[in-house]
């Protein structure tokens, strides 16, 4: 039966027991069961959580095969048979409940029947009740208790719920720059007041068009507003500027730089996840690369917000899905002297029915801002090591070439995770060579040091990629025990016609002998350029001139041919 073929009178008895569960809750989820018309009624909340489509559910078992894990469906269809006949001495049961369509979180499922036989408003029917609450052990207290604000669980409800109810809206993610001088110079419990004056600072800023204002982790707010991205934008320039020199603390004036991330939610086929890490993009470009000015996340894809944010939400789910749909690709690197292939490097791509073959470029620099970064990188590793050791058994000088991101540093256990992967898949470790990207420069060196001495006990080897942009420094080369520079192609890309590109190449060669580091030049397009690097101080090429990225296949039928 559906919702609506129910009497007046029986709706109004459902939602009446619905709305007295609601009251005496206390945050658990609920849901009331009229199983003699086989029709449920969830809150608001657990629909969101679950990404369902309706509070009332017509057809439970089909809920429960699809919503429920596999391998718990057997358990909690006997176990709800089981209330149905009053049996209620054991009316609890943990199972686990898809969250927003990712990833499985265990709850506590608790239940009890409820009859009311006899009464006249129900046309002599006995209808009887499966009423019971869902508690979320994957869900955190909701309130930040240093600002009292709600806090980063709070906001992915609200952000689940406006997805659900189809609300546009505007998030903003705003952090304190240099916060961790509060808690050296005045300590912890200064540094907890500047975080409660900042928020009370915020909810007064936002109150005019009735925003919330969320904690974030560590010095960071998120701002919920029903202005556009560009008001926003303008709005929070100018709350700077008044912030700036005016934030009062203990009868200190402090001098407050802020960093801000925008993104306005039209699209309500994404996910929460999804929303987070473009968010943590967005601030991570305003607080690095923006000086702090308000960054909006617009089309990091080229063909329109609404379309590029649903690529990062299928992406996303394919990460969770065991990698599905990513793939590999490789490009030879050949030595400088005889050109023969000495190496690869491997480079990711995934691709759907949907949205074709994406490169990494459209991709990468969102989900290294996303926790579940860390799971895709140990698929890239595992991957590679795994395709090309049958030619490393061949021949014992090949090198694979392997980006890591500073969010796998980060992440704590990249050493063992990698060591790990090194035993597992049998691959001998002087054949691996882990790039460090740019963005690692967000890093503090002594963590990377330590990462790059344990590895290279083993006999990894490091190189420093993009050698000539930002990340680039004599500090940087000094400090950390590189094997290899790789020249960026933009550093080279002029040198046939530009006698101070070509000048630029030496003195880093130069600098690479003195540091008795190897040099791989990247962007090698012609046979003319080749000709002029050949005769510097040069290890390796890698470019077009010899081959693009390809897929293993096509791969191993060029290193066979040479």
């Amino acid at each position: 039966m559906q919702v609506d073929e129910l009497t007046a009178q029986e709706r109004n008895y459902l939602d009446k027991i619905f709305e007295a569960l609601t009251i005496v809750s206390e945050g658990d989820y609920v849901f009331v069961y009229d199983f003699t018309h086989k029709i449920v009624r969830f809150s608001r909340n657990f629909t969101a959580f679950c990404g369902m489509d309706s509070e009332y559910v017509s057809d439970p078992a089909a809920l429960v095969s699809k919503f429920v894990h596999r391998d718990d469906v057997s358990l909690f269809t006997s176990y709800i048979q089981r209330i149905e006949k009053g049996n209620v001495s054991d009316s609890r049961l943990i199972v686990r409940f898809l969250w927003n369509r990712e990833r499985y979180v265990p709850c506590t499922v608790k239940a009890a029947v409820l009859s009311h036989d006899g009464d006249p408003a129900l046309n002599g029917n006995a209808p009887e009740y499966v009423v019971g609450s869902i508690n979320n052990h994957g869900i955190q207290p909701l309130m930040d208790p240093v600002t009292e604000l709600k806090n980063q669980y709070a906001l992915f409800e609200d952000l689940s719920l406006l997805l659900k109810e189809k609300k546009p809206r505007t998030v903003m993610m705003l952090g304190l720059a240099n916060f961790s001088h509060y808690n050296n110079d005045g300590g912890y419990s200064f540094g907890n007041k500047v975080l409660t004056v900042m928020g009370r600072a915020l909810v007064e800023w936002a109150g005019n068009d009735n925003s919330r204002v969320y904690r974030l982790d560590g010095p960071r707010f998120a701002i919920i507003s029903k202005l556009s991205d560009e008001r926003v934008l303008e709005e929070f320039q100018l709350l700077r500027k008044q912030l700036k020199d005016q934030l009062s603390v203990e009868s200190h004036i402090l001098q407050v730089s802020l960093s801000c991330g925008i993104l306005e939610i039209e699209d309500f086929k994404i996910t929460v996840p999804t929303i987070y890490a473009c968010l943590n993009f967005a601030y991570s470009r305003s607080k690095y690369d923006q000086q702090g000015n308000g960054y909006i996340f617009r089309d990091r894809m080229g063909d329109g917000a609404r379309l590029s944010m649903q690529k990062l939400s299928a992406i996303r789910s394919c990460v969770a899905d065991h990698c599905k749909g990513f793939m590999l690709y490789y490009q030879p690197v050949v030595s400088a002297r005889t050109e023969k292939i000495s190496g690869a490097e491997a480079l990711i791509r995934w691709g759907s029915a949907e949205f074709g073959l994406v490169p990494p470029v459209e991709f990468i620099p969102v989900l290294e801002e996303d926790s579940i970064f860390p799971e895709l990188g140990r698929w890239i590793f595992k991957k590679a090591l795994t395709d090309v050791l049958p030619i490393v058994k061949v021949c014992p000088d090949f090198v694979i070439n392997v980006n890591a991101s500073y969010a796998q540093f980060l992440a704590g256990d990249f050493v063992s995770s990698l060591h790990e992967i090194l035993k597992e898949t049998g691959f001998p470790p002087q054949n691996l060579c882990i790039e460090v990207t740019e963005r690692c420069r967000l890093l503090d060196l002594s963590l990377l040091k330590s990462i790059m001495v344990q590895l290279k006990t083993l006999g990894v080897r490091f190189a420093l990629d993009d050698f000539g942009t930002g990340f680039s420094s004599l500090n940087i080369l000094k400090a950390l025990p590189f094997d290899t520079i790789k020249i960026d192609r933009d550093t080279v890309r002029n040198v046939v016609d530009d006698k101070k590109d070509m000048a630029a190449v030496h003195c880093i060669t130069d600098l690479a002998s003195v540091f008795g580091t190897d040099v791989c030049i990247e962007g090698i397009e012609n046979r003319r350029m080749k000709e002029l690097l050949q005769a510097d101080q040069v290890t390796s090429f890698q470019g077009y001139y010899y081959s693009k990225p390809v897929p293993l296949p096509e791969f191993q039928e060029i290193w066979q041919r040479q």
